[in-house]
């Protein structure tokens, strides 16, 4: 039961995650249930836009405390090339 629990738990961080994407209008959010989430170009044009990036991913991950597991999530979320420098650079 405790695992059910976190995985719901971890379900919740990950649609919150999502959500403040969309308000940074890095993706959007499709019709229908469940939700689904598309990138976006702005979302596609973050890889450049480090700064702005970085500053997210401090704030989920050390101000909301996401783990590094649902950070990496979250990074899958986003296009390939924003995951590939994550993994490039740390931060």
């Amino acid at each position: 039961m405790r695992h059910a629990v976190r995985s719901h738990q971890r379900r919740d961080r990950m649609r919150q995650i999502l959500e403040l994407m969309a308000v940074r209008g890095w993706v959007e959010v499709l019709e229908g249930y469940p939700r689904r989430y598309q990138v976006t170009a702005k979302g596609e044009e973050i890889y450049y836009q480090t700064e702005e990036f970085r500053e997210f991913y401090r704030s989920m991950r050390f101000e909301r405390g996401c783990s590094d597991r649902e950070m990496n999530f979250f990074a899958g979320e986003l296009p390939s090339s924003i995951a590939y420098y994550r993994r490039r650079n740390s931060f």
